[in-house]
Parts: C-alpha cells; structure tokens; sequence
C-alpha cells in the first residue's frame, strides 16, 4: 500500500495503541514523521516492512534506487519506537535505522529482520548484537539474490563465501545476549562451524540451516556446542514429509544431544514466535 498521499493523523487519536503494522506498505514521508512526532506513542510491537524490496538486491544504493528516504525511515523508528516498545520487525537495515532502534528503543527483546543486502554487515550486526536486552533474534536473507565474492571476514578458505556466510560468522563474533535464535539463511559448514565453535552466547532455542547432504556434520558442530556452552534446551530442524528419516550415524548424533538435555523437534512446531 502506498501511503504517499495518506494522511495518518487519525493514528495520533488511538490512546491504547500498543501494536501496529505496516506489511509491505511505501510511500512514508517527512509529513507523516511530523504527524506521529506530535503524539507520545506507547507502542509494545511494532512492525516496518518497505515494500518493493525484492526488485533489487545487493547493489550500491539500493534503496536510493528505490526512492526510499531512510532519513523518513530513521524518523518512523524515532517516533513510533520508544521505551515502551519490546518487539520490532524491519526490512529497512542499515547502520542508520539499528542506530535509532538502539537509542530510541532501550528495552527491545525481539527482533525480526530481513536483509536485502550483504553490504556493510561488519558494520550493521555489531550493533544489533550492541540491544542489551535482546532475546529472540530472527534474522533473514534471501541466498539467491544475495551474493557477494568476498571470503568470510575470519579468514575461512572458503571460496565460495556469500552474503548470508558472513553474515553467521559477524555473529558468531558478536552475539552475547540472545536466548532464543532463528537462522534464516543458507549457510555453508564451515561458517556454521565458525559460529558454534566462536560464539560467547548462550542459546536456549535454535533453528538451525543446513545442507541436506551434510546434515550429519551439521548436528556434530551443534553437538560440540552444547558440551561448551550447555544451555540449548530446545533444538528445531526442518522435516520432510516421510519425517527425519536419520541415518544410524545421525541417530548417534541425536542420542548424544538428548543426553545433554536438548529436544530436538520439527522447527515448524515452535516457528511462530520467531515471527
């Protein structure tokens, strides 16, 4: 929906508002910024999905190209955020629009994000993993339009490194505070290596990505995790129609984690309070 000629004024009337979403809605200006600033919004979730964003991806000026004003965007977080807020999700991330959640949304603890681009994430992720208070963190990418040549920025030798590969590693750096974890990206082994064998943060839930050809490998690395960290409680895997169908190797895996407390069950049974 384009809002470009919508007065939203009317919001400014709702005294218990405390949930409001704009799901791939355009067209937000300095007006309506002025309009929402005039009222002291005690918002608890708030969700800010542009529009649009699958026409391009991963290319200089992206959302210059897409006539999105992130100064507006900054203003919208600004206004319509506020301490009161505890759950945000948006598709507009840049170093600009996480550095207003961070200091105009202290108390966040769950955050959903897409990004469409690989572009700066040394830059971007630090300061996600910078919301003291965040809990569930829901991170998406999209693999097939987000590519870039780089190598991971660890050094891995892998040549084929993507966005989303980096991506894993930059967290495996920087998360401390996330309890419960939704990887929503291709990523390769030896990132997802990276992360288990790097990370300081202590996951409660976690749905992992993997390779089918590599699941076993996949569960190892989940495996050695938990003998370091020893705080996964609950761990989710995408299932097929004739079920895990695991080998006797990957079974071996599974009795290993479940001795160690973890449930291990299909992802689609706890997805949606990643969302």
């Amino acid at each position: 929906m384009d809002f470009k000629n919508i007065d939203l004024s009317s919001l400014t009337k709702l005294e218990n508002l405390e949930k409001l979403e704009f799901d791939n809605c355009e067209g937000f200006t300095y007006e309506h910024c002025n309009i929402f600033s005039k009222k002291k919004f005690q918002l608890k979730e708030f969700k800010l999905w542009h529009d649009d964003l699958d026409v391009i991806y991963d290319s200089d000026n992206v959302y210059d190209q897409l006539g999105i004003n992130l100064n507006v965007i900054v203003g919208m977080i600004i206004t319509l955020g506020g301490v009161s807020l505890l759950k945000l999700s948006l598709n507009i991330i840049t170093s600009e629009t996480i550095k207003a959640v961070k200091d105009s949304c202290p108390k966040i603890n769950f955050l959903h994000m897409r990004l469409i681009s690989s572009k700066h994430l040394n830059s971007i992720i630090p300061l996600i993993c910078d919301l003291s208070l965040l809990k569930i963190l829901h991170i998406q990418m999209d693999p097939d339009e987000i590519m870039n040549g780089n190598n991971g920025n660890n050094g891995n030798n892998n040549n084929n490194h993507n966005g989303s590969n980096q991506l894993v590693e930059i967290l495996g750096d920087h998360l401390i505070t996330v309890e419960y974890l939704y990887l929503n990206v291709d990523v390769c082994l030896s990132s997802f290596k990276y992360f288990t064998n790097n990370s300081k943060v202590n996951l409660k839930k976690w749905i992992i990505p993997y390779d089918e050809s590599l699941r076993k490998d996949y569960l190892i690395c989940v495996n050695n995790y938990q003998k370091i960290h020893n705080s996964l409680k609950v761990l989710g895997i995408d299932e097929s129609e004739d079920g895990f169908c695991w080998n006797d190797e990957e079974l071996e895996i599974i009795d290993s984690l479940k001795s160690q407390g973890i449930d291990v069950v299909p992802s689609n049974r706890f997805i949606k309070s990643f969302y």
